[in-house]
Order: structure tokens, then sequence, then C-alpha cells
């Protein structure tokens, strides 16, 4: 057996991968018990004095502003680092250098540098990993969302009860932005196989996601008792449903290592063939009567999904905000130690 012990200096670059369902229990009763903390106005400083190191290779607001407010209430600091140091240092010197000022790394990579490369932003946070000797936390890359699942189990578990005998979606949405990795729905589906769900991604034709990430959710389904199938029709997927997430991803298809360089036009031209693919409320009345929408923000209304579905009472999207600060404080704590009056 487990304990939260055993999680502490451990990495967070796909747990949803790579950890165990035991040790994801864990961390996502951890997060239960933050919040039921947080409704008694306890917070708890059990990070005093620790800092969080942010390098940031992309965008981010909600991961970002997450970490830092979550890192203030368990009494530690967070602290944004230019990714090159100063002067585009190398990756391995500027770890090393913050080994010895700091208590975890955390980083945000997508991969913009390497043309988009699928895999290369990846690779990056696992070179941080390789040299650092405090945990390493990442805050999305091309391929893995970590943070995203614990917050989603968290509100699936708020609204619907329960996280057994479910039906969930993930589908794929249109969007006039074509700058979108597929991390969150590898992450997704990879988490809800484990927790055995009847798992359906839905997609058009081109739009694959990593083949190896399928066969991984098939082995989930596998030995957890639940279901994964693929379907590239959005209203055979969201028939029924428990909970759909409709979001945009760009296709692998027309990323590099598969063609020689990403090109804009032509994702823009593949995306556009698919406009119909929007949760609105035809979409909604078609799922099960405690079926309920969900998106990890930020959604492209009017695309991804009308402001009727977004802001209606079918919707868990705020719900799913509200459980972030919760998860968060889950995972900085268990990999980077847990004071003893815990």
């Amino acid at each position: 057996m487990v304990n939260l012990i055993d999680l502490k200096g451990r990495d967070f670059v796909a747990p949803e991968l790579e950890w165990t369902r035991e040790e994801y229990d864990l961390l996502l009763n951890l997060a239960f018990d933050f919040k039921k903390r947080a409704a008694r106005g306890e917070r708890p400083e059990l990070l005093r004095g620790k800092t969080l190191f942010q390098i940031l290779y992309t965008g981010t607001l909600r991961t970002r502003t997450g970490l830092a407010a979550a890192m203030t209430q368990l009494g530690g600091h967070s602290e944004i680092v230019p990714p090159g140091g100063h002067g585009g240092e190398a990756v391995k010197d500027l770890i090393r250098c913050l080994n010895t000022y700091g208590d975890g790394i955390a980083t945000r990579v997508f991969g913009e540098q390497f043309g988009f490369h699928y895999g290369k932003g990846n690779e990056l946070v696992r070179e941080m990993a390789y040299w650092a000797n405090i945990p390493v936390i990442s805050m999305e890359c091309d391929m893995f969302h970590p943070h995203e699942p614990l917050e989603e189990l968290m509100t699936i578990q708020d609204r619907l009860g329960t996280l057994k005998n479910l039906k969930v979606v993930y589908s794929w949405a249109y969007s006039p932005s074509v700058w979108k990795p597929v991390s969150v729905p590898q992450s997704l589906i990879l988490a809800w196989t484990k927790y055995g769900m009847e798992v359906t991604l839905a997609h058009p034709e081109g739009f694959d996601l990593d083949p190896r990430i399928i066969e991984e959710c098939k082995k989930n389904a596998d030995g957890y008792g639940g279901s994964f199938e693929i379907t590239n029709d959005m209203d055979e997927a969201v028939e029924g449903a428990d909970l759909v997430h409709a979001k945009a991803y760009h296709s692998l298809k027309l990323c590099p290592p598969n063609v020689p360089v990403f090109d804009e036009e032509k994702m823009k031209e593949a995306f556009s063939k698919h406009k119909d693919w929007i949760m609105d409320p035809r979409k909604l009345d078609m799922m099960s009567t405690r079926g309920m929408y969900i998106h990890c923000l930020p959604v492209d209304r009017g695309y991804e999904a009308t402001d009727e579905v977004v802001d209606g009472p079918r919707s868990a999207v705020w719900t799913n905000q509200e459980e972030r600060i919760h998860a968060k404080k889950a995972i900085l704590v268990s990999v980077m130690g847990i004071t003893p009056q815990y």
C-alpha cells in the first residue's frame, strides 16, 4: 500500500500515464481534504518557507495563477523565471542553479520554439526533470496536461456524486484558432479509463490522437472494467452521455514529424470543414438527464460551444474552476513534501 510520503520528490509530468491508480487516488483524496478544510476556513501552511519556480515557455492564466495562489495559501512562494534565465543559457545550467534555491520547478511548454514538432515540448520537460533534484511539475506540454484530469475528476464526483458507471465523452470541437495541442484530450481519456468509465473519443477523420495513448487507454479499459471507443460522429458520441468535454485540438497528421513543417493554412483548412462540431442546446438535449457539459477554459464561445451551453444550468465549467485551487494544493504538497503537523 502506498501513502503520501511515497509521492514526496516525485515528478508530476504525466501521472495519468505513469502513476498507479492507487497513487492517483491519494492525490484525489488529498484534494478533497483541502476542499473540506477551505470550507471550514482553514489554510494549513504545509509549504511554509518553500519556493516554487515557474518557467513559462508559453502563455498561461489559470494554471499559473492557480499554482501561485495555492503556494501562497500553503505558506510558500511562487516565482516566475525567464525560460532562458539570462542570455539564453542551457537548460541544464538553469535547472542546476534553481536546484540550490528552491523546492520545486513548474513549467509550461507547447513547443512553439520547436515548430510544433509533436513530442519536443514533453522532451524539454523531461530534460528539466533529468537535471533537477527537486520535483518538476508540468503545467502542460504538447502531450499532457496533468492538472486537468484531477480537477475534472473532482468536478464529476461533486456534480454527479460518483465516478462509477458513467458515460463520458471527449469531443473535438471547431475553433478558428488552430494553435491547440492534444494535451487535454490525451490526459483526460487516460485518466477516465483508469476509473472504469465508459469513455468515448469523438473527432472528425484526420484528427486521431497519438496511437500510443490510444493503446494505453484500451489497456486501462480492459484492466479497470470500463470501455473505450472512438467515433467520427459527434451526435453519436453525445447521445446519452453523462459528461461531454468539447474542445478543439490540432491534427497530429499535419504536425512535424509527420510533415516537414507546421502549416497553419493547411490546419485551418482541415478545421474549417467541421464547423458543425459545436456543443449547442440540441446536443445538450441528447445527453442523459443528469448529463453535464465541461470545458477547461479558455473556451472559444460561439465555436466550440454556445453561450447557452457554457453559462447554462448543465454547465460544470465554473464548478471545475472552483476545484482547481484544491487540486493544485494536493499536487504541490504531495510532491514537495508534507510537514509533520498534517
